[in-house]
């Protein structure tokens, strides 16, 4: 007799463990439908977006809960929060599922799991919630911004803080909103294996919906036309895949998933080097590069081209060693090595170093929501020392002429601009050439920060 699997089960179950901790939210949701890729698609686009909605909304749902139990959701039991967050999503965000069914479904879980006696209290905050909640009280934005965006979009009040005194409240509210805003899958043509008409052919005769992927007059202006034309050319939007590598288009490396901000380094470096007339073989150091994306990058611009990739652990060299292999590159050698040990082999060898720094990751919140829950002031502290010790060690490795790029996908200006300025003043034989903040929710993109320094003596 087949088992019959209760999705919101599974959504439970992946919700607990990034609640207490043990796995990402989208780590623990990924193996998950790999583990259930048996399902119906139905089924498991269900999963998806129980899991996702309740990791946007989080806090959100939180503050929702709290107008109708008596008990704050942050002293409920792990297991219990975590079935009162996922049926209250179900209640306020999913019309199509009925009340009843979010409402039942949750105390059957609750007495499963082994909490007969709270099962009564589920029930009635739900149930209160389910029936008064054209009652709920917000923050009003003109009186209380800031507890707005962060109720609204699900974001520490520190957070919006910081967005708002770095940017206005304005661009803080587009890019709050970009937080809980449905991502695309954006995918990058590997041209050295197979031109962008030939791959793109190959691609929809599999199947594969792609589109063209968006800009917008803010992005225009900051980019400029030929890089626009660039990316344009080289990325499109590709409607969500469950699994990629079922695809003989993926497994033959005719493109990889990278976002379009993202491939900015790679075409800034192409456009550097042809400034500098440069020709032959051109070594590039990328010290912080897995999971590989912008060394094949690199890598694929041209054959000239010679990237030594590097990341701090084997579990890292390893996803950069898979997608070099993929993508069929002979001129990508992988190394192990701790980003902030400098190794004298190197120095004064490359022509190019990119520093993809470690940073706190929030130009990626739309993907990654998690990261405005775990993240703090004081962590935020910790990454600049250790962006700037990074920044100590890339400049060591460069030649005459070299060109360090610095990049990172947060939008917190003290990671970015302030820790360019910094390194000017410490390093003055460096000048900037270049730097563009793109930030989500103004621009149609993930937010990303880039700086070209040129070395000059």
């Amino acid at each position: 007799m087949t088992e019959t699997i209760n999705i919101r089960e599974l959504a439970a179950q992946v919700l607990l463990l990034a609640e207490r901790g043990e796995q990402k939210g989208k780590e623990a949701l990924q193996e998950m439908l790999l583990k259930y890729q048996y399902l119906p698609k139905q089924e498991r686009a269900f999963l998806s977006r129980l899991v996702g909605g309740v990791i946007e909304y989080q806090l959100r749902l939180d503050y929702i809960l709290n107008q109708f139990s008596n008990t704050p959701m942050n002293k409920c039991k792990p297991y219990i929060r975590c079935v009162l967050r996922l049926s209250a999503y179900q209640i306020v965000f999913l019309s199509g599922v009925p009340v009843s069914a979010a409402c039942n479904e949750a105390v059957k879980l609750v007495k499963k799991h082994g909490f007969l006696r709270l099962s009564g209290f589920v029930n009635g905050v739900l149930r209160t919630l389910a029936r008064e909640q054209d009652s709920i009280v917000y923050p009003d934005e003109q009186e209380n911004p800031v507890s707005y965006l962060s109720v609204m979009y699900s974001l520490p009040e520190w957070l919006v803080k910081l967005f708002m005194e770095q940017y206005g409240y304005e661009t803080a509210k587009c890019m709050a909103k970009a937080s809980v805003a449905s991502v695309p899958l954006t995918v990058r043509f590997q041209q050295s294996v197979l031109s962008v008409e030939q791959a793109g052919q190959c691609m929809k005769e599999e199947g594969l919906l792609l589109s063209p992927i968006e800009t917008n007059s803010a992005m225009e202006q900051l980019l400029g036309e030929k890089l626009i034309k660039e990316l344009r050319h080289s990325a499109v939007y590709m409607e969500q895949v469950d699994y990629l590598s079922r695809y003989e288009s993926f497994q033959n490396g005719y493109f990889t998933m990278q976002d379009v901000s993202s491939m900015l380094p790679g075409l800034l470096l192409e456009q550097m080097r042809t400034s500098q007339k440069k020709e032959g073989v051109f070594q590039v150091l990328d010290m912080c590069a897995a999971p590989g994306g912008k060394s094949c990058h690199i890598a694929d611009l041209s054959s000239d081209y010679r990237v030594c990739s590097r990341d701090v652990s084997l579990s890292k060299t390893e996803r950069i060693r898979e997608n070099v292999s993929r993508l069929k590159l002979s001129n990508v050698i992988v190394e192990e090595q701790d980003a902030c040990v400098f190794t004298k082999e190197l120095a004064h060898a490359m022509d190019a170093v990119l520093l993809d720094a470690p940073c706190s990751g929030f130009g990626v919140l739309g993907r990654k929501k998690e990261i405005a829950y775990n993240m703090t002031p004081q962590g935020i502290e910790d990454l600049i020392m250790l962006q700037r010790d990074m920044l100590n060690v890339a400049c060591r490795y460069l030649k005459k002429d070299g060109i360090l790029l610095y990049s990172t996908c947060t939008v917190n200006q003290r990671e970015n601009s302030s820790n360019v300025s910094w390194f000017l003043e410490e390093h003055k034989e460096y000048e900037l050439v270049k730097q563009y903040q793109l930030l989500p929710g103004v621009m149609p993109l993930d937010g990303f920060y880039v700086a070209v320094l040129l070395k000059r003596s």
